[in-house]
C-alpha cells in the first residue's frame, strides 16, 4: 500500500499563514506578533495561502477542465453559499434577541453578496476570500487549457510576467478608489492572481534549482509591494 508523501515544507506554511491571519485580525484582543511593526504580516497572509495553492495546482486538470471546474464549484462555491445561509439564519436569530449585528437574511444577502462584498452577516467575513480564490483557479485552468489546446507552448516565465503585471492593475484600481461592488471582486481576482501564479512558477521553474531561501525573500518583496491592496480589499 502506498501512502501519501506529506510534504511538512507547507504544513509548515499554512501554519505560519493562520497565525498570521489570527493575529493580524485581533492585534489589541489579546493576541499579537512583536515584530508586525516592521514585518506588515497582514498584508501578505492570503497571499501566502494563495501561493501554496497555486504550487499545488496540477496540469492534468488541464486534460479535463470541465471536471476542475465542478470539483472547485463542490468544495469552494457550494460550502460558502451553506455556511452563508447558516449564518444567515444565526444573526436573524440574534436580531430577535435584540442584537444588531449582520444584515437581512433576504436573497440579496444569501446570493449576491458573498460574490461582491462577503461582510454581509459580520459573522461570516471571513469567507469573502472564496470566491477570488475560486475564480483564479478557473481562469488560470481555463486558459492554460485554451493554449495547451492550440497548441501555444507558452513558457512559464512569460506566462508569470504577465500574471504580475495584471496584478499590478489590479494594484492601481484599488488606489484609484475603485474597491466598492463588483469593482471589489475584480480587484480582489487581480490582486491574487500573481501570488497564485507564483507558486506555479516555484514549482515549475525555481523549486528544481533549489532556491528557497531566494523564493522567500522575493515573495516576501513582492508582498509588501501589495501590501496596501490587500490591507484595502477586506
Amino acid at each position: 500500500m502506498n501512502k501519501k508523501k506529506i510534504d511538512y515544507r507547507f504544513k509548515i506554511l499554512y501554519a505560519v499563514a493562520i497565525l498570521m491571519v489570527v493575529a493580524g485580525h485581533c492585534d489589541g484582543g489579546g493576541i499579537s506578533l512583536d515584530f508586525a511593526q516592521w514585518f506588515p504580516y497582514e498584508g501578505i497572509h492570503l497571499a501566502l495561502f494563495t501561493f501554496c495553492s497555486g504550487y499545488f495546482f496540477k496540469d492534468a486538470a488541464l486534460k479535463r477542465p470541465g471536471r476542475y471546474v465542478c470539483k472547485k464549484l463542490r468544495t469552494l462555491i457550494l460550502p460558502m453559499y451553506g455556511y452563508t445561509i447558516a449564518y444567515g439564519l444565526l444573526v436573524r436569530l440574534l436580531h430577535r434577541w435584540g442584537f444588531q449585528i449582520g444584515g437581512k437574511f433576504n436573497l440579496h444577502n444569501i446570493l449576491i453578496s458573498p460574490l461582491n462584498d462577503g461582510h454581509q452577516f459580520v459573522l461570516n467575513m471571513a469567507g469573502w476570500y472564496i470566491v477570488p480564490l475560486f475564480i483564479v483557479e478557473i481562469l488560470n485552468c481555463m486558459i492554460r487549457a485554451f493554449f495547451k489546446r492550440k497548441g501555444w507552448q507558452i513558457p512559464e516565465w512569460i506566462f508569470f510576467a504577465g500574471v504580475v503585471l495584471i496584478g499590478m492593475g489590479g494594484n492601481f484600481l484599488a488606489i484609484m478608489e475603485y474597491r466598492t461592488s463588483w469593482w471589489l471582486t475584480v480587484v480582489r481576482i487581480l490582486y491574487f492572481a500573481p501570488f497564485y501564479a507564483m507558486g506555479i512558477f516555484y514549482k515549475k521553474i525555481l523549486e528544481k534549482y533549489k532556491i528557497h531561501c531566494t523564493m522567500r525573500g522575493g515573495y516576501i518583496r513582492f508582498g509588501l509591494n501589495f501590501y496596501n491592496t490587500e490591507e484595502q480589499m477586506e
